[in-house]
């Protein structure tokens, strides 16, 4: 038996479809340890995980290390970063709640 479909706008539905789309992938997750020492998880989709071994792999570097060096690049100021509303790099499955590029938490936190 299905709902009765939401009446909302159509941007809001096509983000909770990415959302549930989302939740339904594979997730890679990778524990590094911030500039600051706070151990970190970042948890990715496929796609993300994907970029992320084509970026390290070019470097000769690890996942773990690139997201260590990432963690210095400078914020963007004054506007918003080329992946914010669209899946890219810190969103995906289980995205929601998520800040953009590389978010996570510390690791055992949810």
């Amino acid at each position: 038996m299905n709902p009765a479909p939401l009446d909302l706008p159509e941007d809001e539905l096509s983000f909770l479809r990415d959302l549930v789309k989302g939740s339904r992938q594979k997730t890679h997750q990778v524990a590094w340890t911030d500039r600051d020492g706070v151990k970190r998880l970042t948890v990715l989709n496929q796609t993300e995980v994907v970029r992320l071994n084509a970026i390290a792999g070019r470097l000769r570097i690890s996942k773990v290390e690139m997201m260590r060096q990432a963690a210095y690049i400078p914020a963007v100021r004054g506007g918003a970063s080329p992946a914010s509303g669209a899946p890219g790099v810190g969103e995906g499955a289980e995205g929601a709640g998520r800040e953009g590029p590389g978010a996570s938490s510390t690791e055992g936190s949810a």
